[in-house]
């Protein structure tokens, strides 16, 4: 063979090699490069129930189709395919048993990006434990350590007060400051953020809407969970209409807890800071009238428990992994306080009965108390 010859073969099967890894490309055969998993799997419960439905999603380096194959034991045996193809992917099951487990993995163009086991809501009037945190998207070691000592704790979801991706919400952050910390929690249970002024910074928080998958309109939305109703606010769009879509809200709900989460608290006790006016005015009196039980905020990167205020508990969780904020000795009404350690706040409730506690990064239980209603009278006889 002369050098012009094997030169034009080999032209040819480099032409060749192109065409076949393009093809690839288009198809998604099974490169990694294309559907490369970027954030997730993460449980969400979208508008559904959360205990006989919910979703799972995830995202993709370059759009792709998705499935997910799921069941009560690792064997599997259902599947849901969704073809269409996206880089954010959110395919919700249906089905579900409540209180249970189920094994799962998750593929985009049948490749298997994640596998691991997620637990569906419990049923009406079952005990259940939540933990509520916020202002953590730090992407150090203080947001891991409390997220390990948050799943140690083995709830049933969280509640996030905002400020999930620091400095500014966007979404090439959201890998490395929320879906890598938060990873053996987010595949497991469901997580329900409120939004935070930082994850409000870029474009009005359309990174946080791409990445959540939230019931209703997303920034101002509710939700049951056993025997308690909670609902979220967006501190950053207070107006009479919010003040409205919440009556609303909590005129609707018969269940024993109402338990509501925003990010900027009406009162504060961080230096310099008097707390939202705008919330103050125009929600907190709906709160008192609803008989609200619980608030939680963030904003201020504090713990604090305020003395009740017509019946409500207001509490900021704002120790989340980012950053700590000196404590206002002289401000009043307040119950207990401490910017010591990074922390979270751990609810359990089992009907009439609410305990909550703040335990420190070190594990010691900062401040607790318990919330006691009347169980209901049973029906009369005959």
């Amino acid at each position: 063979m002369s050098r012009r010859t094997a030169y034009l073969a080999l032209i040819v099967l480099f032409g060749i090699t192109l065409t076949y890894w393009s093809l690839a490309l288009e198809k998604g055969h099974d490169n990694p490069a294309v559907a490369g998993l970027v954030g997730g799997p993460m449980v969400q419960v979208g508008n559904s129930d959360g205990t006989t439905a919910l979703a799972i999603i995830w995202r993709t380096a370059e759009a792709s189709t998705s499935r997910v194959d799921y069941g009560p034991t690792p064997a599997l045996g259902l599947r849901v395919v969704d073809h269409r193809l996206t880089q954010y992917h959110a395919v919700v099951l249906r089905g579900l048993k409540p209180s249970s487990r189920y094994h799962y993995r998750v593929l985009s163009d049948n490749q298997v990006l994640a596998q691991a086991v997620f637990q569906t809501g419990k049923s009406p009037g079952e005990p259940f434990r939540f933990a509520v945190f916020g202002d953590s998207g730090s992407g150090k070691r203080d947001q891991y350590e409390l997220a390990r000592l948050v799943e140690q704790h083995q709830v049933d979801m969280i509640l996030h007060t905002g400020d999930v991706v620091y400095p500014s919400g966007e979404d090439k952050d959201y890998q490395a400051k929320f879906y890598l910390p938060y990873k053996p929690l987010l595949e497991r249970i469901p997580i329900f953020p409120a939004m935070g002024n930082h994850d409000f910074e870029t474009s009005g928080g359309q990174p946080w809407l791409d990445n959540f998958f939230l019931p209703g309109a997303e920034r101002f939305y509710s939700f049951d969970y056993s025997n308690a109703h909670f609902t979220a606010l967006d501190s950053y769009h207070i107006d009479a209409a919010s003040a409205r879509w919440l009556d609303q809200d909590l005129a609707k709900t018969d269940k024993t807890w109402k338990i509501v989460f925003f990010h900027e608290p009406p009162f504060s006790n961080k230096t310099d800071r008097t707390g939202s006016a705008g919330a103050r005015n125009l929600w907190v009196p709906v709160l008192a009238e609803h008989k609200v039980d619980l608030v939680f905020s963030g904003h201020d990167h504090l713990y604090t428990r305020f003395k009740t205020r017509a019946g409500v508990t207001y509490i900021v969780e704002g120790l989340g992994g980012y950053s700590r904020y000196e404590i206002n000795k002289d401000a009043r009404n307040v119950e207990s306080t401490d910017n010591r350690e990074y922390g979270f706040g751990l609810v359990e409730v089992a009907g009439p009965s609410l305990i909550f506690r703040h335990i420190s990064a070190s594990g010691k239980v900062l401040d607790s108390f318990t919330l006691q209603k009347q169980a209901p009278s049973p029906a009369p006889a005959g």
